[in-house]
């Protein structure tokens, strides 16, 4: 919970209260964000993850993710990832495995793979977060990571009835492995987030022994 002037953002109880730990009349969201940007600002970790949230659109009131924000405007990846990237250069692990999925999925950054895998594991070497980034590496190396690197013209010759009757180009996607897959890397990873409490580990590893 992270005190915004006289009223209370939290991004675990989601609630806005006024200074009596009741909800206002009137909606004092935009306060709340605009104080939780100044104590970001100041170098705040966990205001600056909560930014990153809010920015992703996370639905504070509900407690999940809101695709009707879309329509509201209030997503914007960029900022989102800034914030993340600023609390996961000071340790905080939530932000470091959302930083991951911004990187993997080209969210307000570009793709990047490498740093996609880089902020995953130092999210998963915390062994006080709370799983999902060990969850997210574990997926990695589920289904391996692919770049793509360009793409090339390749001849493909033309054949009728066994015989050559002529040819034609057509364009090949280059890639090269930035993560090799591995079922067995996976579900190490798997299991730690389980034993850290992550639902969707224990998912995972039933399909496998399924």
């Amino acid at each position: 919970v992270f005190i915004a002037s006289d009223y209370v953002l939290s991004h675990s109880s989601v609630k806005f209260l006024d200074s009596d730990g009741e909800i206002p009349s009137y909606n004092y969201k935009s306060l709340a964000i605009e104080n939780m940007k100044k104590l970001a600002e100041t170098g705040n970790k966990d205001a600056q993850f909560t930014l990153g949230l809010y920015y992703s659109g996370f639905d504070f009131e509900q407690e999940q993710w809101d695709e009707d924000t879309l329509s509201n405007n209030i997503i914007d990846q960029e900022k989102a990832a800034y914030w993340y990237l600023q609390a996961a250069n000071q340790g905080h692990s939530g932000a470091m495995n959302n930083l991951g999925i911004k990187y993997k999925n080209g969210q307000g950054v570009d793709v990047d793979f490498v740093k996609a895998l880089y902020w995953f594991r130092k999210s998963a070497q915390d062994e006080n977060e709370t799983g999902y980034g060990a969850l997210n590496l574990g997926d990695c190396f589920k289904d391996g990571l692919k770049s793509n690197t360009g793409s090339h013209e390749k001849r493909i010759k033309e054949y009728y009835m066994g015989y050559w009757v002529g040819e034609h180009y057509e364009t090949v996607q280059d890639y090269k492995d930035v993560l090799t897959a591995n079922i067995d890397s996976a579900m190490y990873y798997w299991k730690i987030a389980e034993k850290r409490g992550c639902p969707e580990a224990k998912d995972r590893l039933q399909k496998v022994y399924e």
